[in-house]
């Protein structure tokens, strides 16, 4: 009788296994706010008992769920994390599994514009690395994380709820997009061994030999009896741990992409007041609520915190929080800026030193956007800048009013051109404008002029504003820096270049000789016309260079519609007098198209006594 073949080893398939392979992991981004997870999901399987899953391998008790399409900056986002587990288990296996459980959540920003044409472009030599800027990772915490336990027989959920703040990556990324990934992985199980905690031997346990047996018979011990035990003198043989299993991921990880926006633009810009020797500073928040949102929002709770001083509101007229506002509504806040010499208190933003002129600063914003009748993100914004009340070095020169400056050249759209200059005038006279005007108003931040006015474009052709701001004197061998504010008024993104061309040679200052008489015969004819020969002597000569600028090239942007930017030219006066800049021109490098700044201030150079 031939022998029976051997039986084929097969693949011992545990429950461990088939969990890991049938799991179903699903992210829920709610637009109800104040959602109630379990009612919703109990009302869809109400609905439908006998669906399962969904086509595309979701959890049908969440898919009729409706989701956020947007999200906003510093916006608190409720995020569900939903698992399924398809085969039917007792009740202590299942909560077993659940506590070897080890679910996280990762959220990222990525640029969405780099990752689109990367995608359109084809690939060589693998695949292309994303620019990632991760904004929150967590792992949830049975101890503070609730979970929330669904199961109606047909289906057994398990869900945690997870707040998750959304702060602004490093990077300025064009299209931002937020990546929500959420990841179970499931831990060995751990063998329960005895552990003996007690330090004395175990009863009924053969002793060792005892190596000094020998020398109980020995005189000169008389009554000791010596005794050392054969294994405390023995190698150690440590025993080899088991290999634990390798920890292997629960289902498969769920990813959801949101376009990310900002809610309100904040700008916060100090300017100086004189009285006497006696500076104040005003801090001026400028809250802007963009075009993004396309709903109300309703400002809460605006604070200034200041590190060694204290800031006061300007009035003393109460709060008028909170506020409603629509999208473009531009909200300002004016605080009196203190320092004192006493030690920051607790709600101060940071630690600094009461000799330091430069303090910090914080800012904290709690406002809410109107998306829906049920949808109410949170917003909160704490951000931390400086200010610095260092005394200026001349307080003596007071400032004037700007200097209206009306320009419209023929290329960007329409540029306006505002100048801001100081005088030696120690009043400083009050401007008042003759109608209103929507005006932009600019405040240089190294400088003590806070004010300027420049002429508003026309509605009809919206383009750049470039004001230009500087000191009313500077000293020969010093350099000096004038402030350029730029502001996009387009509705598409510009991205600019600054340059300042040499400085022409003034014509007309050829020599001209009268005709030659037609009677004179004798006259020799000339070879080569004397105004030539003058002007090629001259383009020998060269001129001395009165003003140097030290950077020709200043890059602006990219720059968004409605956004702004200010930038720096340097220059040096080697001459004394009253020198002048013929222009400063803005060249769109998108576009290639190129506009001169004409009629720039005048700049009074002097010497040093």
């Amino acid at each position: 009788m031939p022998a029976a073949a051997p039986r084929k080893k097969t693949h011992a398939r545990t429950n461990t296994v088939e969990l890991q392979e049938s799991a179903r992991l699903e992210l829920v981004v709610p637009q109800t706010s104040d959602l109630d997870i379990s009612l919703a999901i109990d009302e869809a399987l109400g609905r439908d008992k006998q669906q399962i899953s969904t086509a595309d391998g979701g959890i049908s008790a969440v898919s009729a769920i409706e989701q956020r399409r947007s999200l906003f900056y510093d916006e608190t986002l409720p995020v569900f994390v939903v698992l399924q587990l398809l085969i039917p288990l007792e009740d202590s296996v299942y909560e077993s599994y659940l506590s070897r459980l080890a679910v996280s959540l990762e959220v990222a920003a990525v640029d969405g514009q780099r990752q689109q044409q990367q995608q359109r472009q084809p690939q060589y030599g693998g695949r292309p690395v994303e620019m990632v800027h991760l904004l929150f990772q967590t792992v949830v915490d049975e101890n503070e994380t609730k979970r929330i336990i669904i199961d109606n027989g047909a289906q057994r959920l398990a869900i945690w709820k997870i707040d998750v703040p959304l702060g602004h990556p490093r990077a300025r990324l064009n299209n931002p997009t937020v990546v929500l990934t959420a990841s179970a992985t499931i831990r060995p199980a751990e063998l329960h061994k005895p552990v003996v905690e007690d330090e004395y031997l175990s009863t009924r346990q053969p002793v060792g030999i005892n190596l000094l047996e020998s020398f109980t018979e020995d005189p000169h011990l008389s009554a000791v009896a010596p005794r050392l035990s054969a294994s405390r003198v023995s190698r150690v043989i440590p025993v080899t741990q088991t290999p634990q299993q390798a920890l292997r991921p629960f289902g498969y990880a769920a990813k959801r992409n949101f376009n990310i926006y900002p809610a309100i633009n904040i700008r916060l810009r100090y300017s100086r007041i004189f009285s006497g020797t006696k500076q104040t500073i005003i801090a001026s928040l400028d809250l802007e609520v963009t075009h993004f949102s396309e709903c109300d929002v309703t400002i809460e709770s605006v604070k200034i915190a200041l590190s060694g001083g204290k800031a006061d509101p300007l009035t003393d007229s109460p709060s008028p929080l909170p506020i409603v506002c629509r999208p473009r509504d531009d909200i300002t806040f004016l605080f009196v800026l203190t320092p004192t010499d006493l030690l920051p208190t607790s709600g101060s933003p940071a630690p600094a030193s009461s000799n330091s002129p430069v303090r910090p600063i914080s800012v904290a914003l709690q406002a809410t956007a109107h998306l829906s009748s049920v949808c109410h993100p949170k917003i909160f914004t704490n951000w931390t800048t400086t200010v610095d009340f260092s005394p200026p070095q001349n307080p003596a020169f007071q400032p004037s009013p700007g200097i209206q400056r009306a320009h419209r050249p023929p290329s960007l759209g329409s540029i306006i051109h505002g100048a801001t200059v100081s005088s030696s005038s120690g009043i400083r006279p009050v401007y008042q404008p003759a109608a209103p005007s929507p005006a932009l108003t600019f405040t240089p931040p190294n400088h003590s002029t806070p004010s300027f006015v420049a002429n508003p474009a026309p509605e009809s052709t919206p383009g750049l504003t470039i004001t230009f701001s500087g000191p009313s004197r500077v000293y020969v061998g010093e350099v000096f820096v004038w402030t350029v504010f730029v502001v996009n008024r387009s509705q598409r993104t510009r991205k600019l270049a600054l340059i300042v061309p040499p400085k022409r040679r003034k014509a007309g200052e050829g020599k001209s000789l009268p005709p030659r008489p037609a009677g004179d015969e004798d006259a020799t004819e000339a070879v080569l016309d004397e105004a030539v020969v003058y002007q090629t002597h001259r383009a020998q000569y060269l001129e001395p260079a009165e003003l140097v600028p030290l950077v020709n090239d200043v890059r602006v942007g990219p720059l968004l519609p409605s956004a702004c930017h200010t930038a720096e030219l340097r220059f040096i006066a080697l001459a004394t007098g009253v020198l002048n800049i013929e222009g400063v021109r803005v060249l769109d490098i998108i576009t290639n198209e190129t506009t001169d700044c004409r009629e720039l201030p005048s700049i009074v150079s002097v010497g040093r006594r």
